[in-house]
């Protein structure tokens, strides 16, 4: 039906100021509209939060807080936050639940995040947070679970074979090689963003 091919993803670019930007990612738990409606209520709330200014241990407290009190049907949603800093030259990121990230530099990708359980489940959040320094050129990579859940951790080993093609057509090209491995069961998100010179 229409319903199950809702996607239980959700994501947003958020600008602070010119400087400072936030890419979000939520994938809600389960499929179909419950899934879409928590993950699009967390990217929501987040969005609003960061462009308020608030810190990233307060936002993620608010929002596990306000998950917990909404879960009587055991609604849950994994959260995962790349706060970008130009001026600094940093993306801080934080993740709660969910699939690794990465981080690619030339032809060296890094794993980000181990998994955690995602926000709602415990009063006491497992958050892991990580601090990469920006070089120009250097690529930024979120998926969810669904592109990510196969045997083998197959993502490193590909994204080192892409040194220095567009953005969009890596999470294309990914995408792509996801539904190939693991066919299309799950709902399928991937962002990547190219830190151009600056």
């Amino acid at each position: 039906g229409k319903n199950e091919n809702m996607c239980g993803d959700s994501y947003t670019f958020c600008e602070v100021d010119e400087s400072k930007h936030a890419v979000i990612i939520s994938d809600g738990m389960g499929s179909g509209p419950e899934a879409r409606e928590e993950s699009k209520t967390t990217v929501s709330l987040l969005d609003k939060m960061v462009k308020a200014g608030l810190s990233r241990k307060t936002i993620i407290k608010t929002v596990n807080s306000l998950l917990q009190i909404k879960d009587e049907k055991e609604k849950f949603a994994t959260v995962d936050m790349a706060m970008i800093d130009l001026s600094r030259k940093e993306v801080e990121w934080v993740k709660a639940g969910g699939a690794p990230g990465y981080y690619k530099r030339d032809s060296r990708v890094k794993k980000i995040g181990r998994g955690s359980l995602p926000l709602g489940i415990l009063k006491e959040i497992d958050t892991e947070e990580y601090k990469e320094n920006i070089l120009p050129g250097d690529l930024l990579v979120i998926v969810s679970d669904g592109v990510a859940a196969s045997a083998g951790d197959w993502l490193p080993a590909f994204l080192s074979q892409y040194e220095q093609k567009h953005a969009q057509v890596i999470a294309d090209r990914l995408l792509e090689e996801a539904i190939k491995r693991n066919g299309r069961g799950d709902d399928k998100t991937v962002i990547a963003c190219r830190f151009v010179p600056f």
